[in-house]
């Protein structure tokens, strides 16, 4: 029988949506944006692009908004 694979349910302050880099889209359905960290990524098919994150995501580059 197959193990159900399960998301760890992280408790975590450190938010994109709390961080100074993350840029809402006021467009979208659903609460996501851009993170603004780095230089967007040329991309090919698409010319640049940045990463599209939700706000409750986090990484280790988190900065809390002034």
């Amino acid at each position: 029988m197959a193990r159900k694979r399960t998301t760890p349910k992280v408790a975590t302050v450190d938010c994109c949506g709390d961080c100074r880099f993350w840029h809402f889209n006021p467009e979208a359905v659903e609460d996501v944006g851009i993170c603004r960290r780095f230089p967007p990524t040329p991309l090919a098919s698409a010319g640049c692009a940045q990463p599209i994150t939700r706000a409750n995501q986090f990484c280790g580059e988190h900065q809390v908004r002034p």
